[in-house]
């Protein structure tokens, strides 16, 4: 699904715009304004598409930072994690996570005073962000294999198919290649 909805997006943002000019962290505007000028020749509704873009930014931030509380303080409750992270906010949020969020938070705004340029911190935060993500999928991959392994009977619902054969060649296929995306 990544593949055939970011590649031909990326691909064409790389057409539209002269590589000199174009920025990492304006790439999208900077063909939506090629498009909306040069072709469609409604340069006027750029700022609208500009801010709508903004404010999904915004929406999907929230959603990543609140998730992970959320998710982590309900498996704290369920009993799946230490006794220190059942704490909560009253709101549902674990308060361990939440405040060591609040501290990562800070330090990486704390990047913005000493990265000469916000194209850097940018590329930064996102080359990070993508090594966080492909950790979490070698996790997922890893438990889907040990579960499997140390649980066969629990009924899921969807099973791979193959039996052990299988779901070792699908978690060592995907664990590969996440490894692979890191290098």
């Amino acid at each position: 699904m990544v593949i055939v909805l970011l590649i031909p997006a990326t691909l064409a943002i790389a057409v539209l715009v002269p590589g000199h000019e174009l920025s990492i962290t304006a790439g999208i505007v900077q063909a939506m304004q090629t498009v909306l000028d040069g072709v469609w020749h409604v340069a006027w509704l750029l700022p609208i598409l500009a801010i709508a873009i903004w404010i999904d930014s915004i929406g999907e931030i929230a959603g990543w930072m609140m998730g992970t509380p959320i998710a982590m303080a309900t498996a704290g409750r369920d009993g799946h994690l230490p006794e220190t992270f059942t704490r909560s906010t009253g709101r549902g949020a674990a308060k361990p996570l939440l405040m060591a969020q609040a501290v990562v938070g800070s330090l990486i705004c704390l990047l913005f005073v000493v990265e000469p340029t916000v194209s850097n911190l940018f590329w930064v935060l996102s080359a990070m962000l993508v090594q966080l993500y492909l950790l979490m999928y070698v996790m997922v991959f890893a438990a889907a294999w040990k579960l499997r392994r140390t649980r066969p009977e629990v009924p899921r619902p969807f099973r791979i198919p193959g039996g052990r054969i299988g779901i070792r060649l699908a978690c060592g296929l995907g664990i590969g290649w996440e490894r692979a995306q890191q290098v």
